[in-house]
C-alpha cells in the first residue's frame, strides 16, 4: 500500500478498460502510486470505485450526468477500453461494425465531450487515448485498424480544439504481452512475430503504464502526440 504524506494532493484518474489487459495493469500501478483511480465501464473492478457505462451503447448526456453528478474533477482520463474481434472485414456483420466503433471511437468521444463541457476535468488534465500500431501498419482485422486510424485523427483534432485547457495525447503500442493481441494468437504466431521486432521482445504492459504516468506528471508540452512504443516493429 502506497502511503501519502500529509498535505500531498491526490490526483484522480478516470480509467476505462480497467478489468483486463493494459487497463488492469494501469489501475493496479496507479493505485499503488497513490492515485485515486475510478474505473468506468461495464465490468466492475474490485478494490476501486466504479462508474457503470456500457461502451457498446453510446451514452447520452442524461446518462453521463447521472454517472458523474457526485464525482469530483479528474486530473486525467485514460481510455484503455477497446474491442479487437480479430476478424476479416468480410466476416463482420453490421451489428459488429457498430459495436466496434461504439466501443473504440464513439463512446470515448461522448465521454470527452461531456467531461470537458461540464467541468469534470481539472485544468491541464491529460486525456490519453489508445491507438495501435494497426493504425499505421494495417491489420488482419480491417475495421479494428480503421477504428484506430479514426482515433489518431481525433487526437490531432481534439488536441487543437481543447488546448490549452486540456492535453490530448495518444499512445500506439505494438505487440504487447498479456493482452488479447498476444493471448489469442494461434500457436507459433507469437514466436514468428517476435522475430520481426528489432528489440527482440514484445512490449510489456508495465512499460506502457510508466509512459502513462509520465504523460500525466511531466508531459505538459505533449499536445496531439501519438507516441509509438513497439520495439521498432513499425518506424515512422
Amino acid at each position: 500500500m502506497h502511503v501519502l504524506l500529509p498535505g500531498v494532493n491526490v490526483k484522480r484518474v478516470l480509467l476505462s478498460g480497467a478489468s483486463s489487459g493494459i487497463g488492469k495493469v494501469a489501475a493496479e500501478y496507479l493505485s499503488h502510486k497513490g492515485y485515486e483511480v475510478v474505473s468506468i465501464g461495464r465490468t466492475a473492478v474490485e478494490g476501486i470505485e466504479n462508474i457503470c457505462v456500457d461502451f457498446s451503447l453510446v451514452p447520452d448526456a442524461g446518462q453521463l450526468q447521472a454517472a458523474f453528478s457526485k464525482q469530483a474533477p479528474f486530473d486525467a482520463f485514460i481510455n484503455c477500453a477497446g474491442l479487437l474481434p480479430g476478424k476479416d472485414f468480410r466476416d463482420y456483420t453490421p451489428e459488429l461494425q457498430t459495436e466496434l466503433f461504439n466501443i473504440n471511437v464513439f463512446t470515448p468521444v461522448a465521454l470527452i465531450d461531456y467531461l470537458t463541457a461540464n467541468d469534470c476535468l481539472n485544468g491541464k488534465a491529460a486525456i490519453i487515448l489508445f491507438s495501435s500500431i494497426s493504425a499505421y501498419k494495417g491489420s488482419f482485422d480491417d475495421f479494428y485498424a480503421a477504428s484506430k486510424g479514426a482515433i489518431n485523427a481525433l487526437i490531432k483534432s481534439l488536441a487543437l480544439k481543447l488546448a490549452p485547457a486540456y492535453r490530448v495525447v495518444g499512445i500506439a503500442p505494438g505487440m504487447t504481452e498479456r493482452t488479447r493481441m498476444t493471448d489469442e494468437l494461434v500457436e507459433g504466431r507469437f514466436e514468428h512475430n517476435l522475430k520481426l521486432i528489432p528489440a527482440g521482445q514484445a512490449v510489456q504492459p508495465e512499460e506502457i503504464v510508466h509512459l502513462l504516468e509520465y504523460v500525466i506528471e511531466h508531459g505538459s508540452s505533449m499536445v496531439g502526440n501519438v507516441i509509438d512504443i513497439n520495439g521498432g516493429q513499425y518506424l515512422r
